[in-house]
């Protein structure tokens, strides 16, 4: 019991240090921070959990540049992989994919998800796979519509009505490229 009541504390710690953009408080080394959050990604218990969704979506506000390693196994591992487990409960898919709401609702994090991610060869495509599992959420599957596959519609729809599509991203992507490295004479574009 006072296990559980350590993370919240320390959860409650790390939402308010990042929520303020004081990262120069946050002195912790970065492997216990991602050890912390990994664990806390995988507990059972409400409040803990939605505690950590909230410090990686603080985390990927406020120091991207520092954890891009980092927040993609968060990404994947708490938000992805919990709202694609049919075996996780309801109420835990559900905050996950009300923070993947929050991420969708951000224009300037979906952008920096495609740039910083999806165009880099060594990283997961990680807009594409949100993409694709909020599609994948948003289709009852032989149940009634539910709380979920609402949640999942209103972040494809977030996307959308940002502008965004894998398509815009696309081509954004083939302009940067092109800026980058100027074009010859005969040339055709930079592949993806």
């Amino acid at each position: 019991m006072w296990w559980d009541c350590a993370h919240v504390c320390v959860c409650v710690w790390l939402v308010l240090c990042l929520g303020v953009n004081s990262c120069h408080t946050l002195s912790c080394p970065q492997a216990e921070l991602c050890k912390f959050l990994v664990q806390n990604s995988r507990t059972a218990d409400l409040p803990v959990f939605a505690l950590t969704l909230r410090v990686i979506f603080n985390l990927f506000n406020s120091m991207k540049e520092h954890l891009k390693v980092q927040l993609e196994v968060f990404f994947t591992s708490a938000h992805l992989f919990i709202a694609d487990s049919k075996e996780a409960p309801s109420q835990q898919r559900e905050l996950a994919l009300e923070s993947l709401l929050e991420f969708c609702r951000e224009p300037a994090m979906m952008v920096d998800l495609y740039v910083n991610y999806d165009c880099d060869v060594a990283c997961t495509n990680l807009f594409d796979t949100l993409c694709a599992c909020l599609c994948r959420n948003a289709v009852p599957d032989g149940v009634r519509l539910n709380s979920l596959h609402v949640l999942a519609l209103e972040g494809i729809l977030a996307v959308r009505c940002l502008g965004l599509s894998c398509t815009s991203l696309c081509c954004l992507g083939r302009m940067c490229a092109l800026q980058a490295s100027p074009r010859t004479p005969g040339s055709t574009f930079p592949p993806l």
